[in-house]
């Protein structure tokens, strides 16, 4: 893994002021200055905003300030990943896109900052050192021209066979936007909640990628579809302002991480997964004991801080076929499910395994990153309240607040 932050670069000897330059540059060539939907409109965009024609970029300067080859499929980055990450990388000039890299830990979407897989800490544990590596944060993505290489270990998807080296932003989003058996063109994003026009559908949540997508030997297969959800583009996701879930989430993860639905694995989705059934610790349904569970010690059902009702973006759910979707709502399940992004982010965090929390702690004002840790100087403000999306673990949830594995099971 390189360490880019420390070595104060994103590519090679890269100069952060020639990358925001050429960002800016980017930005206005492609007609970003408007909304950020402007560019993909929930399908496929205009290709040269991704690709190079005729070879022209060979006489044009990359993010490094040089003339470089394009990369496979004449795309403007050196990999897919790369070319992505050439508008989806937040920047201080970068403010009219969808961004899922920073350079601080500072983008709290509800899929997470890669910049937690590219970077490293550590800190003291009764007089030993302790590091926590960015490979172990998320997806490592391939990004070559960002810094992002190979993970070696594991060699393939957790759970799954798919390879690590050829992990990259359009192993789960498809680029091209493809909705299988569509009946008319796409109109409109599938991730905010618009209605097609008549005669027109509308793309698939966040491009993720259709039945029939191929990818490094993968076809995707998910049955019921796409996973139904509607997003906001608000970088700070909160209690009150965050992706809410539909279905089918599950149900796609597994098509790389398909041992993970086998026995002996947290169930998941509508069936073994669904918040209807007895919590035998408390005598309620899962949903029952979401709503009524506020933190450690408490079981009032008052609400989190800050909230108007039991929903908590830290620990969130599907709430149903069919079910009226609500990126505002406070409100906890009447019945929906557990999904793998309950507890994991989709694309990194600060913690191991893309926690939405620490999962190695027994108290979360134990989590690190913490300030005085080892390199953590990069990271924007107090490191744990940005690894926790801008909270203050002790302060809204107490000291001795543990694992929100008890926002369903309250064993705490």
């Amino acid at each position: 893994m390189i360490d880019t932050r420390e070595r104060g670069e994103l590519k090679k000897m890269k100069p952060i002021g020639s990358l925001l330059v050429f960002i800016a540059a980017v930005l206005i060539t492609l007609g970003l200055s408007g909304n950020a939907l402007a560019f993909h409109d929930g399908g496929v965009a205009h290709c040269d905003g991704c690709h190079t024609m005729h070879n022209s970029v060979n006489g044009e300067p990359d993010l490094a300030g040089t003339a470089t080859e394009p990369g496979t499929s004449l795309t403007k980055g050196s990999d897919p990943s790369s070319t992505c990450l050439n508008c989806h990388l937040d920047t201080a000039t970068s403010t009219s896109s969808y961004h899922v890299m920073s350079l601080d830990g500072s983008i709290f979407h509800s899929g997470g900052d890669f910049f937690w897989v590219n970077k490293d800490f550590s800190y003291i544990v009764r007089g030993n050192t302790v590091t926590s590596k960015g490979e172990d944060k998320g997806h490592s993505i391939v990004a070559e021209d960002f810094g992002l290489a190979p993970q070696a270990v594991p060699a393939t998807a957790p759970g799954g066979t798919y390879p690590s080296d050829s992990l990259g932003c359009s192993s789960c989003h498809d680029p091209h936007g493809s909705v299988t058996n569509k009946t008319g063109p796409i109109s409109v994003s599938g991730s905010y909640g618009a209605e097609p026009e008549a005669g027109t559908v509308a793309g698939n949540y966040r491009l993720l990628a259709d039945n029939g997508y191929r990818t490094a030997g993968l076809t995707y297969n998910t049955p019921g579809g796409v996973p139904v959800a509607v997003s906001t583009n608000n970088r700070n996701q909160n209690d009150t302002l965050h992706t809410d879930y539909g279905s089918n989430m599950s149900a796609w993860c597994v098509n790389c991480h398909g041992d993970f639905t086998m026995a002996m694995k947290h169930p998941v989705g509508p069936t073994d997964g669904a918040l209807s059934k007895t919590n035998n610790q408390t005598g309620m349904s899962y949903a029952q004991t979401y709503n009524k569970y506020v933190r450690t010690g408490d079981m009032s059902g008052a609400g989190w801080p800050a909230s108007t009702g039991p929903y908590l973006e830290l620990v969130p759910f599907e709430r149903g076929v069919g079910a009226a979707l609500d990126t505002t709502s406070t409100a906890g399940p009447s019945s929906g499910n557990v999904m793998c992004l309950s507890c994991h982010r989709a694309h990194a965090s600060a913690f191991d395994s893309a926690g939405r929390w620490d999962f190695t702690t027994e108290f979360l004002a134990d989590s690190h990153p913490q300030a005085g840790d080892i390199d953590v100087g990069d990271i924007a403000g107090d490191p744990q309240q940005t690894a926790y999306y801008g909270r203050d673990m002790v302060n809204d949830y107490g000291e001795f607040q543990r694992s929100l594995c008890n926002k369903c099971h309250a064993k705490d």
